[in-house]
């Protein structure tokens, strides 16, 4: 077998893993890898949508989930850092978790503290209500409430649901069918 990282003659069955990318523009690559993510969990939800036998979308949707969560973070990351930049937070690039919720939280701090135009404002929180909608059914499905054994309540928020089967999702939730 051909090895995997190897030329193929033929340009259009080839992918450069830097072709998108540039080494000194971290924010933009950050861009390039939230699409990759995005654009996977699209093209995957479209194929089982159009046709699902053997009900495969009972396995391609953690990959699915998977790919669309961490495009939402990377995207929300990069918006961080970007405005980070803008707002002069020196030294501050974005908070390395992995709670969706917390970032888009954060995203939106960053942008009030940058913009003082009203009526922008009130079109970026129209724009980003799906994600919020969004944010808000999944953290109900994966957000695990634990007491300790002092006493003390914890949520932690179960991203990892997608890529391992350490628990069960709450109410066995259905995706894609409805």
């Amino acid at each position: 077998m051909k090895d995997i990282f190897s030329y193929n003659v033929d340009i259009n069955k080839n992918a450069y893993l830097n072709w998108r990318t540039n080494r000194h523009d971290h924010i933009h690559n950050m861009l390039v890898i939230a699409e990759g993510f995005m654009s996977s969990a699209l093209l995957l939800a479209k194929q089982v949508l159009t046709d699902n036998r053997g009900k495969r979308a009972d396995s391609l949707i953690f990959p699915i989930l998977f790919n669309a969560n961490h495009g939402i973070e990377v995207y929300l990351k990069a918006i961080t850092w970007s405005l980070n930049i803008l707002n002069n937070n020196t030294g501050k690039e974005f908070d390395a978790h992995h709670d969706l919720p917390k970032l888009l939280k954060q995203v939106k701090s960053l942008v009030d503290q940058f913009e003082s135009d009203t009526e922008k404002l009130k079109t970026f929180n129209t724009m980003i209500k799906p994600l919020e909608n969004y944010l808000e059914e999944l953290s109900s499905k994966i957000e695990d409430i634990r007491v300790t054994e002092e006493g003390t309540i914890k949520r932690y928020y179960r991203i990892d649901f997608s890529r391992y089967t350490l628990g069960n999702l709450k109410n066995r939730a259905t995706i894609l069918y409805q």
